[in-house]
């Protein structure tokens, strides 16, 4: 492969782990305050609602928080992109 190839997989292995680090972080977030009770603090308006969201029953899969499931779904997400 070319140097500007090998380049090119490096730069997109790097965004990927950031971004499914990111991931995980915010899910480790939204889970936490879904076990505390606490809505996280955002700018209520039309389209964004936090409390709306956390709250509603679709949050929730077989009592199992979706933030739980991206956070595993995250997890799993780096560790395929490491091997």
């Amino acid at each position: 492969m070319s140097q500007r190839s090998n380049l090119s997989i490096l730069l997109l292995t790097s965004v990927l782990i950031i971004l499914s680090l990111a991931g995980i972080l915010d899910s480790y977030y939204l889970t936490l305050e879904h076990y505390s009770g606490n809505i996280p603090p955002c700018v209520g308006g039309f389209f964004s609602d936090c409390g709306k969201v956390l709250t509603s029953p679709y949050a929730v899969f077989f009592g199992i928080p979706l933030a739980l499931l991206g956070m595993v779904h995250y997890s799993i997400l780096t560790l395929f992109i490491f091997l």
